[in-house]
Order: structure tokens, then C-alpha cells, then sequence
């Protein structure tokens, strides 16, 4: 430092120009902007239901209790973003499952008929327990279970079948991993004035400022565009029945790079006129599998492909998609459609995705 200022110093002077003269008409500044307001008042969030339906509400709970492997957070509603529900047991029916379960076991047969009519109509509440059941030390109601759990998940959607215990909480911080202590939630809608949700019957609620909010995943082939369609990426975006959803995608594969590198090249919209089956869907009615075939749609090879829901129906996004109100709720899911010369494709796409009113 000091032999650059004594350079500096050694340098001759530089005659500095004159000073602009004064504007006799000075301009006046601009105004300083201020600074936005927060909202008054409570949070105001969108919940989903288990049922895949949804309303608009102000929650009036002023913290939300947290249990963590690292103790317990209590986080003020006004900094929760996000909360995807884990898996929870309407009030009595855990007790039920577990005298059912047990009942499995039971010397007489009228006992354990009741008990098995009882754990179907359960559903997927049942699920955990059964499958514990299979695999658990008293032989007698495990060789029972094993073909009951079959039965359940004959009658459960895929989506309702994996179990977790905890929820993911994002705030506008972090994200963590706990179990929100509360079986009932205050709020406040516009329809109903005052009420109180159950906690068990909601899937997941956000913050109405994440609304309008873009994010950007990257899918890539060789992870989702395997033969098969093997594997899809889950977005971690929630979209809802009567919202907006826009997804815009940009990039490049290479659908042969073991045989021919380079030369079948395609973006987000597929390869021309070169076709390849779709993952076979069964569909669905009124909530209930329509008997009768599956469907198994065609796309072009290395199209870049979107579903809501872990079993939804799957559809073309491309190089841009935009649809209002899709008609359903759930987790948005992307994947490529494989290659049609036998190959894993190379390279990847980016989507941006954005959920809006």
C-alpha cells in the first residue's frame, strides 16, 4: 500500500477541467420511494384438501408448534410459506385399526371377517398397520395380512399408499422436517365466516404470496427419460383445480449418443414423426378405476412430459404450456419421453414454472 501511494505521489500533476457551470433551472429530485408495507392484519393462505379440493383463508392461529429431531420450533404463521402435511389418522380410527389388526389373530372365524371388512373400509388408514402386520412375528395374522394388503392397495390410489409420518415446513428461512402439533386449524374464510379445519383432512396449505411465484427445475434425461418411463422428477410445486399454471422449457438432447452422437438432436418438443409409447394410466371416474383397458397415449420421442398426481394422466408440455383452471389438484411431475432408437438420451431441460390466480 505504501509504494503504491508513493507512486501515486511521484506522478505530475493533472490539470482537472473547469467545473460545469450551474443550472440556473435546477432540476428537482425525485421523490425517495418507500419502502412497501407489510399486509395488516393475520396471514392469508390457500389450503388443499386431502380430497383435492381448496379454499382461501386467514389463519387466526398466531404460532404454529413444530416438534423436530432437534426439539421444538415455534414459528409465527406470518413466516410460514409452505406446509406439506404427513400422514395423520382421523380422531378414533388409529384405535380401531389397531384392535382390527389385532383381531386378524382371532380363533374365531366370524371375528376375523369382521376384522378384515373392518380394515377394508379404512382404506388407506389401514395401510401402515396391515403391512406392519405382514411382516410382523405372529404367524397366524401375518399369513392373513399378506393377502389383505393386497386387497387395500387394489383400493387405495397410488398416491395415498407411501406413508409419511412427518411434515415439511418451509418457512421463509429454512425448511424442516418435524410434525406440527395441532389437530385442528382456526381460521377464517369468506364464505363461512369462522371455522375450524381438520387437520387430517388437509393435504397441504401455502401462503397467498407464493401465488404468481415462478421456480426453475432441471430434468435430466438420463435420470428422467429412461426406457420405461421409470422415473419422474417431482417439481415440489402444488397446483391447484381452479388456478393458473405456465411452464416454459428450453434445452437440448441428443436421443442416440452411444451409435450416432449428434445426430438425432430434439428440444422440449420432441423429435419429429419418431413416435414411442406412453407409460400405460388407468383411467379414472367419478373418483373409481373405470373397468376395461388402460390408456397408453403416444409421444414424440424426447418431448418433455407433465402430470398432477403421482398416478394423473400424462400430457404434452413442450416447449411451453399454459393452462387455466386444469381441472385438478396435486403435485406437478415431469419427465422426457425415452428415446425411440433403444438408447439412454444425454442432456437435460429447464422448465420454468409458474402458478398464478
Amino acid at each position: 500500500m505504501f509504494l503504491l501511494l508513493a507512486a501515486a505521489l511521484a506522478q505530475p500533476p493533472v490539470e482537472l477541467p473547469a467545473p460545469p457551470k450551474a443550472d440556473p433551472k435546477p432540476k428537482a429530485e425525485a421523490p425517495a420511494k418507500a419502502d412497501p408495507k407489510p399486509p395488516a392484519g393475520p396471514p392469508e393462505f390457500e389450503v388443499q384438501f386431502t380430497d383435492g379440493g381448496n379454499i382461501r383463508v386467514v389463519i387466526l392461529e398466531p404460532m404454529a408448534a413444530v416438534t423436530t429431531k432437534f426439539g421444538r420450533l415455534d414459528i409465527p404463521f406470518a413466516d410460514l410459506k409452505k406446509v406439506d402435511f404427513g400422514f395423520r389418522y382421523p380422531a378414533g380410527v388409529e384405535a380401531k385399526v389397531s384392535d382390527a389388526v389385532a383381531k386378524l389373530g382371532a380363533p374365531a372365524f366370524r371375528d376375523r371377517e369382521e376384522a378384515e371388512k373392518e380394515l377394508l373400509a379404512h382404506k388407506e388408514y389401514a395401510l401402515a398397520a396391515v403391512r406392519r402386520a405382514a411382516k410382523g412375528g405372529d404367524p397366524e395374522v401375518a399369513r392373513r395380512a399378506e393377502p389383505l394388503l393386497k386387497r387395500l392397495l387394489a383400493l387405495v390410489p397410488e398416491d395415498r399408499r407411501e406413508v409419511r409420518d412427518h411434515d415439511i415446513v418451509e418457512t421463509t428461512d429454512f425448511t424442516v422436517k418435524g410434525r406440527l402439533e395441532l389437530s385442528g386449524l382456526k381460521v377464517k374464510t369468506k364464505q363461512f365466516g369462522e371455522a375450524t379445519l381438520r387437520v387430517d383432512e388437509v393435504k397441504a396449505f401455502r401462503t397467498l404470496a407464493a401465488v404468481g411465484s415462478a421456480s426453475e427445475v432441471a430434468v435430466a434425461a438420463a435420470q428422467y427419460g429412461k426406457q420405461g418411463w421409470q422415473a419422474w422428477l417431482d417439481t415440489g410445486v402444488d397446483v391447484t383445480a381452479d388456478g393458473n399454471l405456465e411452464l416454459t422449457a428450453s434445452g437440448n438432447l441428443d436421443l442416440a449418443p452411444q451409435q450416432q452422437p449428434g445426430q438425432f438432436q430434439c428440444g422440449p418438443a420432441g423429435y419429429p414423426q419418431m413416435m414411442v409409447q406412453g407409460p400405460p394410466v388407468q383411467p379414472i371416474q367419478n373418483g373409481m378405476a373405470m373397468r376395461g383397458g388402460m390408456i397408453n397415449r403416444q409421444f414424440l420421442s424426447g418431448t418433455l412430459v407433465g402430470k398432477i398426481g403421482p398416478s394423473g394422466m400424462p400430457f404434452v408440455v413442450g416447449l411451453e404450456l399454459k393452462q387455466a383452471k386444469p381441472g385438478m389438484a396435486g403435485r406437478l411431475f415431469l419427465a422426457i419421453a425415452p428415446s425411440s432408437w433403444g438408447q439412454e438420451s444425454t442432456g437435460s431441460y429447464k422448465v420454468k414454472v409458474k402458478i398464478g390466480e
